[in-house]
């Protein structure tokens, strides 16, 4: 993955970047230049992205040991390719290069096809892996109830959410985390949005409800930020 970008749009703010045919590799200041605030748009709709499908890599540096800038990393199957194209729109500013294509096989799943993007790595989104990372894990913050925002549960929501048309209930796949996490998440999500929410055991695993009179406040929430191929998940005709 090459950094390298046309520093000739960069801005103290988030622009469009524009790749040039002279490129040159960004500085320590060029790339400082760059800002995701914690309340824009894409920082809300990252938090939203690292409750679902979304990573972050950092990585140390070989030769001082220190940790060098984080990138943003997001996957989607191809049978989500809308959605996906969706997402990388959002954050098509900090990125160098398109997304890539994914072809793999699990023992467990099969074969996977999908598209995969990554940002450059940037100082601005440091912020995000010290907030959600543990010795390299992605962890839920104590304070997540302070990120949480109507942006922010959309992506979580288009990412990791169920609708069940039968119950009328929309369930948050929170398999990767635990009983404990699942608990704070339910607990922010009924503080900061007065959602009613219950926890299901799946096996092992812990996911979240959200019953059926809660839907409508949720839809009038979040519907906005969502882009049509995935209104399903909220029990609404795209049509």
């Amino acid at each position: 993955f090459n950094e390298y970008l046309d520093v000739s749009v960069l801005q103290s703010g988030v622009i469009p970047v524009t790749l040039s045919s002279v490129k040159k590799r960004l500085s320590k200041v060029e790339r400082g230049n760059f800002l995701l605030g914690i309340d824009s748009k894409e920082g809300q709709a990252l938090i939203g992205h690292l409750l679902g499908d979304g990573w972050l890599l950092r990585n140390k540096s070989k030769k001082t040991g220190v940790f060098n800038n984080t990138r943003f990393c997001y996957s989607q199957s191809v049978i989500h390719s809308d959605y996906f194209k969706f997402v990388y729109n959002n954050f098509k500013p900090y990125c160098q290069s398109p997304p890539y294509q994914l072809n793999r096989f699990s023992k467990l799943t099969g074969p996977y096809s999908g598209s995969q993007f990554n940002t450059v790595a940037l100082p601005c989104i440091n912020f995000y892996h010290e907030l959600f990372y543990k010795s390299g894990k992605k962890h839920i913050p104590l304070n997540i109830v302070d990120y949480l925002t109507p942006i922010s549960l959309a992506q979580w929501i288009q990412d990791d959410g169920g609708y069940h048309i039968r119950d009328h209930i929309l369930t948050l796949y929170t398999n990767g985390f635990t009983q404990s996490e699942v608990d704070l998440l339910i607990e922010a999500l009924t503080k900061k949005f007065d959602l009613k929410c219950r926890k299901e055991r799946k096996g092992t695993n812990y996911q979240i409800v959200v019953v059926k009179s809660s839907m409508d406040k949720i839809r009038n929430m979040v519907l906005e930020h969502f882009d049509k191929s995935m209104y399903y998940k909220l029990g609404v005709n795209a049509s």
